[in-house]
């Protein structure tokens, strides 16, 4: 046997050997996998036939991801690694075919486990270093759609309002702020901030005036009375009425308040009189009177007789009005002597 007829027996061997390859090759690269019912995507598409179909074992080849991608698989897929977070097996739910990472999204739902063991600064993010103090689980004040904005639970925080709320943390107090002490919790409920549940003053640091100006509380109205005495000297913290009032630091006169608006004024029972209250009233009360002021001009406002009104002159005695006793001009009555007649005052004086 020659070397040339060697050649020759075996030549159309082998072409016919590498003819049937490329025809396989070509038929199984051609073949529509969606007519077995599990269509080829992503990754899947680049493997050899061999991958999935082990020892050309075509029949009840797992079609669910778990059952290719887990340890001791016999298809030798890319398993679970131990890191990976502690889930159920529908690998479809966050991954795609693909690639492994990054995952398209994440489905808390087949997450397994509280947040804390995701979301621990390892595997996933965790409470970062400006995070309020707290004991309480994630999902206490947050959804599983975003971190934030968060629905806020104070139940199980350890610390007292100033300890997050400091304007870093979470909200402080704004630059319109009462002068107060930090203890939020006085005034304010973990429920909003506003409105207050109350008004503690014993944690205000100011005076009454440094919130009480109008603008950040209610200040003094329009009909207030004309003085420079801190408010604490009339009123109290419970509320404005009633108020205690004292006269210290009052820089009008008595009229200037006692108008009948602002204060109480002049009855119509009053005798007619000039506007100088304190002529014959002290600062204490209107009654009884301290005395009553009778210049020799007041004498016709009195009531006395028509026919005497007016006789008196500068240096003279009053006149005898009716058996009334004369005064001196100038002198001033007792309250003592001064005596109701009729439906009005008339001056009776008192032996």
């Amino acid at each position: 046997m020659t070397l040339q007829w060697i050649r020759r027996a075996i030549l159309p061997l082998l072409l016919l050997l590498a003819g049937g390859t490329a025809s396989a090759q070509v038929t199984g690269r051609n073949f529509d996998h969606l007519t077995t019912g599990y269509e080829l995507t992503g990754a899947h598409r680049l493997q050899a036939c061999e991958s999935c179909h082990a020892d050309a074992v075509f029949a009840g080849t797992p079609r669910v991801c778990a059952a290719c991608h887990a340890q001791g698989s016999r298809i030798g897929a890319t398993p679970k690694p131990s890191t990976h977070v502690a889930s159920t097996d529908v690998c479809g739910a966050c991954h795609t075919t693909s690639a492994w990472m990054p995952a398209s999204r994440f489905d808390h739902l087949e997450a397994r486990g509280d947040c804390a063991s995701c979301h621990n600064g390892v595997q996933a993010p965790g409470k970062p270093t400006g995070h309020v103090v707290t004991s309480r689980d994630c999902s206490n004040c947050h959804s599983s759609t975003a971190w934030s904005p968060a629905k806020f639970n104070h139940s199980g925080i350890a610390g007292n309002c100033i300890s997050c709320h400091d304007g870093l943390t979470a909200t402080g107090k704004s630059v319109t702020h009462f002068q107060t002490t930090n203890t939020c919790e006085s005034c304010h409920s973990t429920g909003d901030w506003a409105p207050i549940t109350r008004m503690d003053h014993t944690q205000v640091s100011g005076t009454c005036a440094s919130c009480h100006d109008g603008q950040s509380a209610t200040g003094k109205h329009a009909l207030h009375v004309a003085t420079t005495a801190a408010c604490d000297t009339c009123h109290v913290t419970v509320a404005w009425k009633p108020a205690s009032f004292s006269h210290d630091g009052i820089v009008d006169g008595c009229f200037s308040c006692h108008d009948g608006a602002r204060a109480t004024g002049t009855g119509p029972r009053h005798i007619k009189a000039t506007t100088t209250c304190a002529a014959c009233h002290s600062t204490k009360a209107w009654q009884p009177t301290t005395r009553v002021d009778t210049p020799t001009y007041w004498a016709a406002s009195l009531g006395m007789p028509r026919r005497n009104r007016g006789q008196g002159t500068a240096g003279q005695s009053h006149p005898d009005f009716g058996g009334m006793r004369q005064l001196p001009l100038g002198q001033r009555l007792d309250s003592s002597q001064v005596r109701p007649h009729g439906d009005r005052h008339q001056l009776r004086f008192v032996p």
